[in-house]
């Protein structure tokens, strides 16, 4: 474990930069087609981005329906080359949607469109296990 103390109970601020995407215009098209085709679109575009945020060492925060929430984390060190890095992956993701979409149409699949966010946010770090009657309990290693 690289930084063992991140295990313990309690938290502490740091700065990370957060990336947020987001397929423009999903719900409309959600819409009009069967729940087999939106996942199996979700479930292509996630991968797909999933793919560039790993190559960039992006830590994935949460997926909400069509959107992504992904961090990059300092780890205390200096802010900015987690900001370079979080700019590239964002980049990245944008300059590959072409290549996305013409793979989309050639499978009978809509286009999608991207929006993509980034900011520098100092969220508290914690790490909280609780056992399954809600007891806090320390942990060796928090997943």
């Amino acid at each position: 474990m690289k930084r063992p103390e991140t295990a313990r109970l309690g938290g502490e601020r740091r700065v990370v930069i957060v990336l947020m995407s987001d397929v423009r215009d999903f719900t409309p098209l959600s819409e009009s087609l069967d729940a087999d085709e939106i996942i199996s679109i979700l479930i292509r575009y996630l991968s797909f981005a999933i793919d560039i945020v790993k190559r960039h060492g992006g830590i994935i925060g949460d997926f909400v329906g069509d959107g992504l929430l992904v961090f990059f984390d300092p780890m205390n060190g200096p802010i900015t080359p987690s900001v370079r890095t979080a700019v590239c992956c964002a980049l990245e993701m944008q300059r590959k949607m072409d290549n996305f979409n013409d793979k989309s149409r050639a499978m009978g699949l809509p286009n999608l469109r991207v929006g993509i966010g980034l900011n520098a946010w100092e969220p508290v770090h914690c790490c909280i296990r609780c056992s399954a009657f809600g007891i806090a309990q320390e942990t060796s290693a928090c997943p």
